[in-house]
């Protein structure tokens, strides 16, 4: 049940993703942020609201585990929803400062140079002056 609630709330993330991903990389982080859910938050509320009510549609039936699973599922939905229009803006933020502040993924307390520095470029420079 629970896979089947969180598929349902996890296209609203590729959604506000991408509308960020979108706008200029040199804006201010926030200026991202907040033209994302400009771009996107009508569509997320939508499809989420679709979603809730076909599920609380479901839950007028007569077998007890349809209804049960289409409560919990509307729930769910309602709440993923909550969660992509209050905490995952934060998140995104956290995550564009990172990647400015040219930090690793997994382990943010490392920082990498990006890859057209340092050895690419001395590589660069090695194979020019062998003339290769």
């Amino acid at each position: 049940m629970l896979i089947a609630a969180n598929w349902a709330g996890v296209d609203d993330a590729f959604i506000i993703t991408n509308a960020l991903d979108a706008l200029p990389a040199s804006d201010h982080v926030a200026l991202r942020v907040q033209q994302a859910y400009e771009r996107s938050a009508m569509s997320i509320t939508l499809t989420s609201l679709t979603d809730i009510f076909a599920f609380l549609l479901g839950a007028t039936g007569k077998l007890p585990a349809v209804r049960f699973f289409c409560i919990y599922a509307s729930l769910s939905i309602f709440f993923i929803w909550l969660f992509h229009l209050t905490l995952y803006p934060a998140l995104l933020a956290l995550d564009e400062e990172r990647k400015r502040a040219s930090r690793a993924d997994l382990l943010c307390c490392i920082t990498v140079s990006s890859p057209d520095t340092s050895e690419h470029h001395d590589r660069e420079s090695r194979i020019r002056q062998n003339g290769m």
